[in-house]
């Protein structure tokens, strides 16, 4: 008898696990970059510190609403479906928002 054995295949829960986890990471990060980007959006719209926890609010909200939204609409044509096509909107906009070159630096209004 060998003493080695052959390599456990990955179990699908392992897969899912690391699949969602990566999809929140994805989901907590952008919320970073409007927290990052709150200096250039209060600069641009001519809005003070106090004014913009509004922005990361009205963000928060959006954002709720639609995975409430999302997640009827998965009921009904499909949650893998939804959730690889949600992944790969997400993914694209993050890349194409992250390849943007600033129009100018990030500094609080004066």
């Amino acid at each position: 008898m060998s003493s080695t054995s052959a390599p456990q295949p990955v179990r699908r829960g392992t897969v899912v696990l690391v699949v969602l986890l990566a999809a929140q990471f994805m989901f907590a990060l952008d919320f970073s970059i409007v927290t990052v980007a709150l200096p250039a959006i209060g600069a641009d719209l001519g809005m003070g510190p106090g004014e913009l926890t509004w922005i990361v609010t009205l963000f928060a909200l959006s954002a709720a609403g639609l995975m409430l939204l999302m997640g009827r609409v998965g009921d009904y044509y499909g949650r893998k479906k939804l959730f690889l096509g949600g992944m790969a909107l997400l993914t694209l906009g993050s890349l194409v928002g992250g390849s943007r070159r600033a129009r100018r630096s990030c500094t609080w209004p004066a």
